[in-house]
């Protein structure tokens, strides 16, 4: 049976490649300077990720490397609040805990493992869009927190205030409130309620993927909302009242 979940050690290449693309975009004007920095940030953090073991030792690099491989099955765990976990558990068996707490769909790993790898990949180039169009740093880095929690197979819910301080910053100027409330109280639901209940198949999709679902609605509408401002401030009327404004001055 093919592996469904990407290990720690997977997520730590694809966070390191998705954040080093980002930071390229953000931080710099050319595309020559935008791919030079990324390559850079993305080497820095593989120096940092097998640097900071081997000083460790050998022995201890291998155990953590061989615990991380481990790990996957833990994707589906209906707390888990990323894409992979709600694809795994609509077509995997529930091996995250002793008792099921989902039912599948049906099981099929290699349709999962498809579905998660396209879907990771889609989050990621339209992150990197909205991001590349937006020109503040807040929102920017909002959908990146958002984004990486998606594509992360252990996008864990209690990770979720993270996103705080950017969000404080992008909500209160934001003009779609709505689906910003509705993402909130989704994430709001209880953990206790998903984790000790047993669902259908029809509920794994919805219910116990509330989490999920959330931060997707969540994402989207940052994405949605960061492709406003340029339109906005590039457009003939808000262009022709800078203008009046500024002979009137």
């Amino acid at each position: 049976m093919p592996k469904m979940a990407l290990s720690h050690l997977e997520t730590a290449f694809l966070f390191a490649l998705f954040t080093s693309v980002v930071l390229g975009i953000t931080t710099k004007k050319t595309d020559r300077e935008r791919f030079r920095y990324g390559a850079q940030c993305f080497a820095y953090f593989i120096a940092a990720l097998f640097g900071i073991g081997l000083l460790a030792g050998p022995g201890v690099t291998a155990s953590w490397l061989a615990t991380l491989g481990e790990l996957g099955e833990k994707t589906t765990h209906v707390v888990n609040a990323s894409w992979p976990g709600l694809v795994g558990r609509v077509f995997t068996v529930d091996l995250s805990q002793p008792t099921p707490a989902y039912t599948p769909w049906f099981v099929n790993p290699s349709l999962a493992m498809g579905l998660s790898i396209a879907g990771v990949l889609a989050i990621g180039a339209v992150s990197a869009w909205a991001i590349h169009r937006d020109r503040h740093r807040d929102t920017q880095w909002a959908i990146l927190g958002t984004a990486m929690l998606l594509i992360s197979p252990l996008g864990w819910m209690y990770y979720i205030p993270l996103l705080i301080p950017p969000l404080a910053a992008v909500i209160p100027a934001a003009r779609r409130i709505a689906p910003i409330v509705v993402a909130g109280a989704l994430l709001w639901v209880p953990s206790s309620l998903l984790a000790r209940n047993h669902f259908g198949p029809l509920a794994t999709a919805t219910i116990a993927s509330a989490y999920t679902w959330g931060l997707g609605l969540l994402w989207a509408t940052l994405c949605v909302g960061s492709s406003i401002d340029p339109i906005r401030e590039s457009s003939p009327r808000s262009t022709s009242s800078k203008t009046l404004l500024q002979s009137t001055l």
